[in-house]
């Protein structure tokens, strides 16, 4: 007789926060899975406006792309300025150590 690895998982007890959480979490997909089937798919749009389907699909796929690369180069500019600060840090370290210090002095 096979034993089902699942079968242990399948019988974890989950804490009343777990069971809350997995059941919004079950709800929100749920919810996104109706809201996505009520949504118009590229042969809906191409008829409401006549337009060629392939053509719709292009632009779609185009759209989606320059949607990708702005997310990708908003991360990269966040990651340069991380750097920045980073790099930079150690100098504005020593720079207030150094007026410190010159301050003591005078």
């Amino acid at each position: 007789m096979e034993v089902n690895p699942l079968d242990s998982f399948y019988s974890k007890r989950l804490t009343q926060q777990e069971q809350k959480l997995l059941f919004k979490r079950w709800e929100n997909q749920q919810r996104q899975a109706v809201a996505a089937q009520s949504e118009p798919t590229v042969k809906d749009i191409a008829e409401a406006y006549d337009l060629p389907p392939q053509e719709v699909a292009r632009q779609l796929q185009e759209m989606r792309a320059e949607q990708h690369q702005a997310i990708v180069n908003a991360s990269k500019r966040r990651q340069i300025i991380l750097a920045i600060v980073l790099l930079c840090a150690p100098a504005i370290l020593i720079v207030g150590l150094l007026v410190i210090l010159v301050g003591l002095r005078a």
